[in-house]
């Protein structure tokens, strides 16, 4: 397990560097039928948040259920609804592993939220 986290550990902050994001946004953990694989998610997530605060990033989290409502699908749909419904917005087809679409929907989610914060603020 040690070397799975440090291979995400590794892989998230060569992405960062490489491509500068504006802002960072993760998954929350929600609720799991499995307790392993909550606990799974947690240390990936605890990797994800670490290397985000090393490169001065504030993670914002949105839970799955929010996610999936933002990108049009209902809060129980499964990662084929989502990754549909994300390709619908996206207007292509998205050729990959289903994280691959997980981590499209989240930023479309935030990209959404993110903006109505903005225009409450200002």
């Amino acid at each position: 397990m040690g070397q799975r986290l440090q291979a995400i550990y590794t892989g998230l902050v060569e992405a960062i560097a490489t491509h500068a994001p504006d802002e960072v946004a993760i998954e929350s953990i929600f609720r799991y039928k499995s307790s392993e694989s909550a606990l799974r998610l947690g240390q990936a997530r605890g990797v994800a948040l670490l290397a985000a605060a090393q490169a001065g990033y504030e993670a914002f989290e949105y839970n799955p259920m929010t996610i999936k409502r933002t990108v049009g699908a209902h809060g129980k749909a499964d990662k084929k609804a989502v990754a549909k419904m994300v390709e619908m917005l996206l207007g292509t087809k998205i050729k990959g592993p289903a994280d691959m679409t997980d981590a499209l929907a989240i930023a479309i989610c935030h990209a959404n939220h993110s903006r109505m914060l903005k225009g409450v603020i200002q």
